[in-house]
């Protein structure tokens, strides 16, 4: 819909020659401020033009009250009167003409307010912006230091009981490994946050291979080994034999290993995972179940936005603050495929990913 401006008219007498100085312009025309109400629906008005039969203080009081702060308001005086003038803009006009100043001044004066009108919008939305910008900061270093914490304690903490070992001369192997973890930890937190970065400015590119997917899952496996003896659990893989998908290895193996990391954390100890691949006709299915929590219905899709603060989202089957489940969703659609979380009809909870088949020109298998 074009835009408009609202002429309120109180003289009746005086619409006809706006209409002409006007030309060109979309306008509407009432007689009282009392109709205006009905005409304040999207799209509003542009612009009010107040013509005052009595005083135009009063009018332009009435009309700002009922339209707010943002909207202008063009008086146009029946005479010159500096105090009248001077008590319409306290009462709210922006702008004043009189009879001495029409027609000639009204068009370019109707401009004028127009064009502040739209820079005044847009600096509005550029406040908005920025304050967007400036609360997502806040909310990322909130998740980086609350993603850190975990391995950076864990390395310490071994550190001191490496130390420790050495002194009394005790094996050491099992602390080391701890130490690998905790580093391996701390890389995927950053390529995660480094992905996401890249998914919302300009998109993940994945460089797609033909994939051996028994030789991506049992990667995936010797990741996750430390957490399941830790936690004594079990990784249930299933899949058919020899079976090869279009993929980018590397996306997709650390959107799988988040996947199985989250289920472990929140599987009770001595409790199975499993990792089902399924071909159906064009598309790749994997679903990952574990015994842990189920997941509200009102939050199986907040679970997959970044930067979720404690309190934001359920406790259960989130990656530590909303980076692993954010990562493990561009890295699917990055992909052209779908992902998402539901109950298992048995207990727990279920993530699906679909994969579409895609032709490679020269596909090679890894």
């Amino acid at each position: 819909m074009e835009q408009w401006i609202l002429v309120v008219d109180e003289t009746g007498h005086r619409s006809p020659g706006l209409q002409r100085c006007l030309e060109g312009m979309v306008w509407r025309a009432v007689r009282h401020p009392g109709e205006v109400p009905a005409l304040l629906q999207t799209p509003l008005p542009r612009l009010i033009l107040a013509c005052p039969a009595g005083p135009a203080p009063a009018l332009c009081r009435s009309l700002r009250e009922l339209v707010g702060p943002n909207l202008p308001i063009l008086c146009l005086l029946e005479k010159r009167d500096p105090a009248e003038g001077r008590a319409s803009l306290e009462a709210g006009a922006d702008d004043l003409l009189s009879p001495e100043d029409l027609p000639e001044l009204l068009l370019a004066r109707v401009q004028l307010l127009l064009h502040l009108a739209g820079l005044e919008a847009d600096l509005a939305a550029e406040r908005s912006s920025r304050a967007t910008a400036t609360e997502r900061r806040e909310r990322l270093a909130r998740s980086i230091v609350h993603d850190l914490k975990t391995p950076i304690q864990g390395v310490l903490l071994t550190a001191e009981l490496l130390e420790d070992q050495l002194r009394s001369g005790a094996p050491w192997e099992d602390l080391t490994a701890m130490i690998r973890e905790s580093g391996r930890a701390l890389a995927r937190i950053a390529q995660d946050l480094l992905d996401l970065e890249l998914s919302e400015c300009q998109g993940l590119q994945p460089r797609m291979e033909l994939v051996h997917l028994s030789d991506l899952l049992e990667g995936c496996r010797k990741e996750l080994q430390g957490n399941l003896d830790r936690n004594a659990q079990h990784l249930h893989l299933r899949l058919p034999e020899d079976l090869a998908w279009p993929l980018d290895q590397d996306l997709l193996g650390r959107a799988l290993l988040a996947l199985l990391i989250n289920a472990s954390r929140h599987s009770p100890n001595g409790s199975a995972i499993s990792l089902e691949v399924e071909q159906l006709p064009e598309r790749l299915q994997l679903r990952i179940l574990d015994q842990g929590p189920p997941i509200p219905d009102d939050a199986r899709d907040q679970v997959f936005h970044p930067f979720n603060r404690p309190g934001d989202a359920p406790a259960s089957h989130r990656v530590g603050n909303g980076l692993g489940l954010a990562f493990c969703r561009a890295a699917v659609e990055c992909h052209g495929g779908t992902i998402r979380a539901d109950n298992a009809p048995g207990g727990g909870a279920v993530f699906v990913i679909q994969l579409p088949w895609q032709e490679l020109p020269q596909a090679t298998w890894r």
